[in-house]
């Protein structure tokens, strides 16, 4: 009976060695599909870890388009605020600027009705235009009676706006003149529109910065000079009140 038992217990201790030995044998193909698994979760495990990695950095990046979406947001604010600041301020300068002209147009109504005065305003300014019959006799540079009141005048509107400074030029037709005085009517127009610079300098104490004279002859013609009307109007002095520094660029963009 005890060697029965004995004889059961190595049956069972074989069968059981067996079946151990069954179990971690594996088959080749299976050891190396496993091993090809093994990689692949490997390599899936790197790529997701490197997804992450991505990941953090984008969501890093996207917190900096944040930050820089609401700096942006102000700039924009603060631009359009400044925009809207320069149109009042823009409008308030243009408005002064039509009233300060609709008053000199309003103080030269007497000689602009008598047709010895045009007033234009141009880009550049405010254009005074004095024919040259008022101011100087044919082919001469003295200053005419009825030019001293017109310039006078002038003047008076000059010192008034003293932010404003002055353009003179003058202008003939295309007539030519030749003598000691005058070789061309370069010199003409040139000496024309320096007489009446000095006028302002000497008569009504202008300061000499505000002022420039320039002389173009006959080539500046406003009209043709085929014609004795015409030639008229090319024969002038133009003065100009350009605007104040504060309001130039603003007329330049209009």
């Amino acid at each position: 009976m005890k060697r029965l038992s004995i004889l059961s217990l190595i049956v069972f201790i074989f069968f059981v060695g067996c079946a151990t030995k069954k179990q971690i044998v594996v088959p080749p193909l299976l050891q190396e599909r496993l091993e090809r698994l093994q990689k692949e979760n490997e390599a899936l495990i790197n790529e997701k870890k490197e997804w992450q990695e991505k990941e953090e950095t984008l969501r890093r990046k996207n917190k900096g388009l944040e930050a820089k979406i609401v700096d942006l947001e102000k700039e924009n604010e603060d631009l359009v605020k400044d925009i809207e600041e320069n149109r009042v301020k823009s409008e308030k300068a243009l408005q002064r600027l039509k009233e300060e002209n609709e008053r000199i147009k309003n103080d030269l109504e007497r000689y602009i009705k008598e047709g010895k005065v045009e007033i234009k305003e141009e880009k550049r300014g405010l254009k005074i235009t004095l024919i040259d019959k008022v101011l100087f006799d044919t082919g001469q540079a003295i200053i005419k009676e009825d030019g001293v009141q017109i310039l006078n005048k002038v003047a008076e509107i000059i010192k008034r706006h003293e932010d404003r400074e002055v353009v003179i030029e003058g202008h003939t037709d295309s007539v030519p003149i030749c003598n000691w005085k005058y070789p061309s009517n370069w010199e003409l127009s040139t000496r024309r529109a320096t007489e009446v610079l000095k006028f302002f300098i000497n008569k009504h104490g202008i300061s000499p910065l505000r002022l420039q004279a320039t002389g173009y002859g006959e080539y500046r013609p406003i009209a043709t000079n085929e014609t004795e009307e015409g030639r008229k109007k090319n024969r002038r002095v133009e003065i100009i009140l350009l605007p104040a520094d504060y309001l130039r660029e603003v007329t330049t963009l209009q």
